[in-house]
């Protein structure tokens, strides 16, 4: 499963698709899936997506606009929110 969200991360990954990815009721996919990672889904993904944002801002010329829109974020206000929502 996560090398199938690392895959998607740019994309939206719903509950319902991730469950269904690994065939296990949505329930019982959040409760497997935090016990595995320590975090549920949403966070996870969220907490990769700035990883993966942080790896690319340091490697490139990459404009924070840029990266926030390839990997999945609505624009870069909303970046930065999640952003300082991890921090806190």
């Amino acid at each position: 499963m996560i090398g199938y969200i690392e895959e998607n991360i740019a994309q939206a990954l719903s509950l319902s698709e991730l469950s269904e990815a690994v065939g296990l009721s949505r329930i019982l996919f959040v409760k497997q899936f935090k016990a595995a990672t320590g975090l549920p889904p949403h966070a996870y993904i969220l907490n990769r997506r700035i990883a993966r944002a942080k790896e690319l801002l340091k490697k490139s010329g990459s404009t924070i606009v840029g990266v926030a829109l390839d990997l999945g974020f609505y624009n870069q206000s909303h970046f930065t929110r999640v952003l300082a929502s991890l921090r806190a």
